[in-house]
């Protein structure tokens, strides 16, 4: 038994983030839209620098609700692909960060294989986006440069503020 308010409040408050998230995580599986308070609407960021490896570039940005956006370049291609909103980004990560060789990836907004390499080709990595159904392949060897690119630009100090304040709004755990 807790004889107040104040005294139930000082006991919750070690657990007040996770009861956030958790709450956050449930208007984000009910509604689809993240938790944003008028305060946080609008965040303003540093110059986010745009990351280059290889043939690759990746810019990322914050548009004024404060959600990431990434867009990968591969001139050679002529190719542009963005990704919009802060779940996105993440399964596309943690894709590009686990996929191997003879494995498959069937997530919420990607699906995605690498094939083994053979002795007359290497493998190659495949990933579509469910919502718009562009597939982009890449040999083993760029799939490294961008496996290193993401990884890089997603652990850079400029994304660091954002990033945590999109773990609150969306609830992660």
């Amino acid at each position: 038994m807790l004889p107040d308010v104040i005294e139930l409040n000082r006991v919750l408050e070690p657990f007040l983030p996770t009861l956030f998230r958790l709450a956050a995580r449930g208007h984000w599986i009910q509604e689809r839209r993240p938790v944003r308070s008028q305060r946080y609407a609008h965040i303003h960021t540093s110059h986010i620098p745009p990351a280059v490896a290889e043939e690759l570039t990746l810019i990322a940005s914050c548009n004024t609700e404060g959600e990431i956006q990434l867009e990968l370049i591969s001139e050679s291609r002529g190719v542009s692909y963005t990704l919009r909103n802060y779940p996105e980004i993440c399964e596309f990560v943690a894709l590009v960060e686990q996929l191997e060789p003879g494995r498959t990836w069937n997530g919420l907004y990607f699906q995605a294989s690498a094939s083994l390499p053979t002795s007359s080709q290497s493998g190659k990595f495949r990933f579509l986006r469910l919502t718009d159904g562009v597939v982009l392949t890449f040999t083993a060897a760029e799939w490294s440069s961008l496996k290193n690119l993401l990884s890089a630009a997603w652990a850079a100090p400029s994304l660091e503020a954002i990033r945590e304040e999109l773990t609150l709004a969306y609830g992660e755990l």
